[in-house]
């Protein structure tokens, strides 16, 4: 695929509020020996997955299968991605209004029958687009403009081909009509290509690539 960045993969995080805060100065510190550290604007990379009106309750969470020694490795991951990419975008001095929310709407898979469907805060992907009732995967998702790439950090590969970094929290899926609780975390590095109804992804959990066309 061409008139895409190269991204590097890793391995797998999430959580949620995406627009919450200031980066916390107790694990970052650990983390990074900073003694504080400022986050891009309104954004908590700790705790990344979309506004505290979706956040689950006690109770959801309890309902939801622990994390995998496995799961949590890549969740890990990709908290110190996030945390990483708040940094740096801290030292850009970008205004956060020119970077809308790039996911919103419906979107079909290249070469796929897939299909995405993105609201404020929450996602699903259908197996099949003309089966919606069943074979999906629902979660919660946030982003933050910018990505990692070959070349390191870059908030664009040009004008109109903006990047983002998008940290999805995974929590139900149906099979075959069968409901089942989920409970894992991903990462997309999408960039846009040329326009905001063309994107191209970077899934960072399995290392797949593929183009989205937004259809509404």
């Amino acid at each position: 695929m061409t008139g895409h960045t190269s991204t590097q993969a890793y391995p797998a995080i999430g959580k949620r509020n995406l627009r919450t805060a200031l980066i916390g100065a107790i694990v970052l510190p650990l983390l990074f020996s900073l003694s504080a550290c400022v986050a891009f604007p309104g954004v908590n990379p700790l705790n990344p997955m979309g506004p505290s009106s979706t956040t689950p309750s006690q109770d959801d969470e309890a309902n939801l299968p622990p994390l995998s020694p496995d799961e949590q490795a890549k969740k890990q991951a990709f908290d110190m991605y996030s945390a990483k990419l708040a940094i740096w975008l801290s030292t850009q001095h970008i205004d956060e209004s020119n970077y809308p929310d790039p996911l919103v709407g419906t979107w079909t898979v290249e070469y796929s029958a897939g299909l995405f469907v993105f609201t404020q805060d929450e996602f699903t992907w259908y197996e099949d687009k003309d089966v919606l009732d069943d074979n999906y995967y629902k979660g919660t998702y946030g982003y933050m403009p910018g990505a990692q790439t070959n070349s390191g950090y870059v908030l664009d590969q040009g004008e109109g081909n903006d990047c983002y970094s998008v940290f999805q929290h995974y929590t139900a899926t149906k099979v075959d009509g069968v409901d089942q609780p989920t409970n894992f975390y991903g990462v997309f590095i999408i960039q846009r290509l040329g326009s905001p109804d063309s994107i191209y992804v970077n899934n960072q959990r399995t290392g797949g690539e593929f183009t989205l066309t937004r259809v509404q």
